[in-house]
């Protein structure tokens, strides 16, 4: 029933699996000796280990990948846009409150959710604010089969018809995470096992094949 009123308004829940490996950023300020790649969205957040900047380039190559599931919505042709956040953390230390952004930025990662079975990866170049250049790999690949949590399916109308309500519900955990500068978007989806540097539900990252 769920299915067939949301077809009915023009949308369909689609499940992918997300995979970011951040390769290197550059133009890291002095004074900062290590640095993190975090993948935000809402109250889930995913971080990599901490690389350190050589000091001559003043530049990270990190070692890792983040991967996590996320639903997605289609809208006649075109995949609506959902928007999560790329950050660029110093790291004084191994907790949270030791964590820093010095560079941030906004990517809409429906732009890469097709229908091909089979996606390839896509490298991307962005500009950071108010610091540094990063550079990405992005792939998301469609679970065709995965089921789609019934919450899911009603999101599209209660982001149509009480907006502000759904907005503030999905917030809730920002104010624990103010130290890390994080913004909070609006309903966070993730489910996969996890992992050491997942943080929050869902979620799973590992070393880059060599």
């Amino acid at each position: 029933m769920r299915s067939i009123l949301q077809k009915a308004r023009g949308r369909q829940a689609l499940k992918y699996q997300l995979e970011v490996i951040p390769y290197f950023v550059g133009e890291i300020p002095s004074g900062i000796d290590r640095v993190l790649f975090a993948w935000e969205r809402g109250t889930k957040l995913f971080v990599t280990e901490a690389e350190p900047v050589n000091p001559k380039t003043r530049a990270v190559f990190f070692k890792q990948y983040l991967r996590q599931t996320a639903t997605f919505y289609k809208d006649g042709n075109h995949m609506v846009a959902k928007e999560f956040s790329f950050k660029i953390q110093s790291a004084s230390g191994d907790g949270a409150k030791d964590r820093k952004t010095i560079g941030k930025c906004k990517v809409d990662l429906a732009e890469f959710c097709t229908m091909n079975p089979e996606p390839q990866p896509q490298d991307v170049f962005l500009q950071l604010k108010p610091v540094g250049k990063l550079k990405v790999s992005v792939k998301a690949t469609w679970l065709s089969n995965a089921s789609i949590d019934p919450d899911a399916m009603t999101e599209v109308t209660e982001m149509t018809e009480q907006t502000g309500r759904s907005r503030h519900r999905h917030r809730h955990g920002e104010d624990a995470y103010d130290e890390q500068d994080l913004s909070g978007f609006d309903n966070p989806e993730a489910s996969t096992s996890g992992d050491p540097h997942a943080e929050g539900e869902g979620g799973e990252g590992g070393r880059k094949k060599k």
